[in-house]
């Protein structure tokens, strides 16, 4: 099953109004030296196969291995679309406080659910199956009692279950409750980019939670509005809007910050595309300025 990290209904937003398909366009580096561009539709790119699969260990006969991608993940990014659709129109701060949870419980997924994160822990799964393995034997003196439980273990497949251990730790987190109250704590703005520039890319990782602006999470949500997040300290003053409405214009320069594919409403050429493609293969050296008002 396709394990999408970069939800469909998110990346609707950004198909190419030109064609008729709903496909966008998509740049991701398939070599040190080449980026692949081409369209494509939401369904075929952010995914991995079973990316989110936690496959049976212990010999369930009724056990479904997709059910955090089905059963939890699905429920996230239905409640979120919806959200979306607010957030989108005339009155996007109007959203409830259920909506508001919704919204938070997305941003707290899209920080654990891709593969850059999953990916070092299905890593070291086979190190840690090891040592808990050691760990429990370690506990028996006795050298046929040890045998004894050496050759049940035996019959478990250790590493999967490190694995699937890995993603309910996933799900644990991303409804982690003091996760959620910071987000849900924070005051939230969109701004939209000025309409006679170029529209918004958006890429793998959508969501910045602070790490290249400190203290200010920033998502494109639109080609034309960006989402952000700000502790609720920071005054809401002419100096903040100033502030975030020049991130807004500069937001590029963020999404092309360590991502492995970028999307694009429109067919890149010229400038735009020698940016992406110099970002896609690390010749671009980030600098925080574009953060300053």
């Amino acid at each position: 099953m396709d394990h999408h990290y970069v939800p469909k209904f998110y990346l609707r937003q950004w198909a190419d109004p030109s064609r008729h398909d709903g496909q966008l366009w998509s740049y991701r580096k398939v070599r040190a030296d080449k980026v692949d561009e081409k369209p494509i539709g939401p369904s075929g790119t952010g995914f991995e196969r079973n990316l989110y699969a936690a496959p049976d260990a212990l010999g369930w006969s009724d056990y479904d291995p997709h059910v955090i991608e089905t059963s939890f993940l699905q429920k996230i990014d239905d409640d979120a679309a919806k959200v979306l659709l607010k957030l989108l129109g005339p009155d996007p701060m109007g959203i409830s406080d259920g909506q508001r949870r919704q919204w938070a419980i997305f941003l707290s997924s899209l920080l654990q659910r891709s593969p850059a994160v999953l990916g070092p822990r299905d890593a070291a799964a086979a190190s840690v199956a090891r040592q808990a393995t050691n760990a429990l034997l370690g506990r028996y003196i006795d050298p046929a009692r040890r045998a004894e439980v050496a050759a049940i273990i035996a019959e478990y497949d250790t590493v999967q279950m490190a694995m699937t251990s890995s993603r309910t730790f996933m799900v644990q987190e991303i409804k982690n409750h003091d996760t959620l109250g910071f987000i849900t704590g924070m005051r939230w703005a969109v701004v939209d980019r000025d309409p006679s520039t170029r529209p918004a890319l958006t890429s793998s990782a959508p969501l910045d939670a602070g790490t290249k602006c400190p203290g200010l999470w920033t998502m494109p949500i639109s080609p034309q509005r960006i989402f952000f997040a700000f502790p609720p300290t920071v005054p809401v003053d002419e100096e903040l809007r100033s502030s975030l409405t020049n991130v807004a214009a500069h937001h590029d320069a963020l999404v092309l910050n360590g991502c492995t594919t970028i999307y694009s409403p429109h067919r890149l050429s010229g400038e735009a595309l020698s940016e992406v493609e110099r970002a896609l293969l690390g010749k671009i050296d980030w600098t925080p300025s574009q953060c300053s008002g």
